[in-house]
């Protein structure tokens, strides 16, 4: 059976953000999953990319990586990324 990309990541420490951002997704009949920073994005992208369809990253992103630095780990880890720059 194929995987369809039917999961969307979002990246957001801030809850209000995270919560619209999450609410927008939905109404595309996506599953959202919310992490509160890179290193958690990272292992989630790790578990699961084949059902991780769209990653939104802030550019600044607080943490150990900021939204260019998680951008580029996951391009390096997960040899593929679109980025697109953009407001939900």
């Amino acid at each position: 059976m194929a995987t369809h990309m039917r999961e969307a990541l979002v990246v957001e420490d801030a809850r209000g953000e995270s919560e619209f951002a999450a609410l927008v997704l939905g109404e595309f009949d996506l599953h959202v999953t919310r992490v509160r920073n890179g290193e958690a994005a990272l292992d989630h992208l790790l578990a699961r990319a084949e059902q991780v369809g769209i990653v939104v990253i802030p550019v600044d992103l607080t943490g150990t990586l900021d939204g260019i630095g998680l951008a580029r780990r996951i391009s390096v880890l997960l040899s593929l990324i679109h980025i697109s720059q953009g407001i939900v």
